[in-house]
């Protein structure tokens, strides 16, 4: 479902090489021309901003809203390239990274400073819970407590929008996650193909949602860590229901027909 937080960065350099090399350099998004004449200055370097997003859709008290080092509220990162400050009028491309379980937004820094270095598009990267499954979790039809999926889609999509010079066009919106954030990546592209273009998941755990390998994986993992009561049917309902089957990438992969999809799984 996701490493630790020490053997995520360990193997964080390889995923950012795919996750920006291969979504963003392998699709060659690059930002529109400005709307108006670019200052003389010269450009002002990649600079990173984080900020907290607090929501009802999350309560960090609650076991899939729980976030890495016990924050109170979810937080985000974004890189903004080279540039960014200087050229007020003009749009760029985006990519959302959605980081693996037990851990959160920090497990992309420092390396993602180097890997997207000269990319000239702005990257998101928000919190998901240490094991949140980006989802709105079932919870006896619930359907909240944590809520996830609307979170990132509904409030931090908005936000981003609302903050950031975001090229409009989902040939121009790009999403990638590791592990539990592979699997993430891929519900959200589906959820919403009208507004990603590309999706790139990492050792995704795991696209087929209903399988019985993964509803046993992750109920077992789920004993191991307590129990935290972040049980399949806590999550997703029952297997077979609708609401697992709405969820699942693998069931929704028709949403995805049009979109560029990379998949790899391994070191």
């Amino acid at each position: 479902m996701g490493a630790n937080r020490a053997e995520a960065r360990g193997r964080g350099r390889g995923a950012l090489v795919l996750a920006v090399a291969v979504v963003l350099g392998g699709l060659a998004l690059v930002p529109a021309p400005a709307r108006a004449t670019a200052d003389a200055e010269a450009p002002s370097p990649a600079r990173l901003e984080t900020f907290e997003l607090p929501s009802d859709l999350v309560d960090p008290a609650s076991a899939g809203g729980r976030l890495e080092d016990r924050r109170r509220a979810p937080k985000v990162h974004v890189l903004l390239p080279a540039g960014y400050v200087h050229a007020p009028d003009r749009d760029y491309p985006v990519l959302w990274l959605l980081h693996g379980a037990n851990g959160g937004t920090d497990t992309w820094l420092p390396d993602i400073l180097e890997e997207a270095a000269g990319f000239p598009g702005i990257v998101v990267m928000p919190d998901g819970g240490v094991f949140g499954m980006y989802m709105d979790w079932w919870n006896g039809g619930r359907r909240e407590g944590p809520a996830w999926a609307s979170f990132h889609l509904d409030v931090l999509r908005q936000t981003i929008e609302d903050r950031y010079n975001i090229r409009p066009g989902r040939r121009w919106h790009a999403i990638g996650g590791i592990s539990m954030g592979g699997q993430g990546a891929l519900r959200y592209a589906a959820l919403l193909p009208g507004y990603f273009g590309s999706v790139a998941a990492l050792s995704a755990a795991m696209p087929d949602t209903q399988a019985v390998e993964f509803q046993g994986g992750l109920d077992l993992v789920d004993a191991m860590n307590g129990p935290v009561g972040a049980s399949y049917e806590t999550i997703y309902g029952p297997a077979q229901a609708p609401y697992a089957e709405g969820n699942s990438p693998r069931a929704l992969v028709g949403n995805l027909a049009h979109t560029r999809i990379y998949l790899t799984s391994g070191w």
